[in-house]
């Protein structure tokens, strides 16, 4: 597995040395359950209710940077907010 795109520093062997870092081989069809979940829950979108901040970078690679914005439009929250990092990597607190 690589772990490039995820921040513009080499933080590999730090996230690598990290005791709750899972550091095993993805299991086959891991990432086909994600993506099916993922588009389950974004048909749910519109009932969703609850307060949110959602923190969303813009030059990630592994997530839609512009996915935040759009389940912004789509949910019914009355507290929401989405702060976006135009020129943040995926690992934003990194």
């Amino acid at each position: 597995q690589k772990f490039d795109g995820m921040t513009k520093y080499d933080q590999t062997q730090r996230i690598m040395d990290d005791q709750y870092m899972y550091k095993g081989k993805t299991i086959p069809g891991t990432i086909k359950v994600v993506l099916d979940l993922m588009e389950e829950i974004e048909k749910e979108w519109d009932k969703f209710e609850a307060p949110f901040i959602l923190i969303q970078s813009g030059i990630d690679k592994a997530v839609d940077p512009f996915l935040g914005i759009d389940f912004e439009k789509t949910c019914k929250s009355k507290d929401k907010t989405v702060i976006y990092f135009k020129d943040m990597w995926h690992a934003v607190f990194g």
